[in-house]
């Protein structure tokens, strides 16, 4: 009687155990939920070069041509130009930074000022235009009902 008294409460024990092991362990967690943004690049002077678009995801990439995710497209035409970026994760943040490379020598050439002569666009308006933005003042948060986007480009 005992060693069957013993064997349940050995069973059940161990089945509790499993059963509370089972609850602990996390599900894979769902992948984030991703988006294509549509962008429409508008103020494109002339039908020659690239359009180029850095996609930042915080101060730690900002304006780092090497940590940035890239995208680049033929300029077709003059007037408006549209990209797809894919893979924009919903409530994330992210700022963009545009440029139209006339040249197509994959530079932003500047002026002996340093200031940029192609032209040039950002998401969100800074503060002033002597400068380089930050992060925070041309970021926006890329939501499920997010549709066309569009920015200008402009000249100094």
């Amino acid at each position: 009687m005992r060693n069957l008294f013993l064997s349940l409460s050995f069973l059940l024990c161990c089945t509790a155990m499993s059963g509370a092991h089972r609850e602990r362990v996390n599900p894979a967690a769902d992948p984030p939920t991703t988006r294509t943004i549509h962008l429409r690049v508008s103020n494109v002077k002339v039908a020659r070069g690239m359009i180029w678009v850095g996609i930042y995801e915080g101060d730690h990439d900002f304006m780092d041509r090497e940590k940035a995710r890239i995208i680049g497209v033929n300029v077709e035409a003059a007037g408006d130009n549209y990209l797809e970026l894919p893979d924009m994760v919903v409530n994330q943040e992210y700022a963009l930074a545009v440029f139209h490379d006339v040249d197509n020598d994959g530079d932003m050439n500047r002026n002996w000022l340093g200031l940029p002569s192609e032209p040039w666009a950002f998401t969100g308006e800074a503060k002033t235009r002597l400068r380089l933005p930050t992060f925070s003042e041309v970021k926006f948060r890329v939501t499920e009902s997010l549709g066309l986007t569009s920015l200008s480009l402009r000249m100094y």
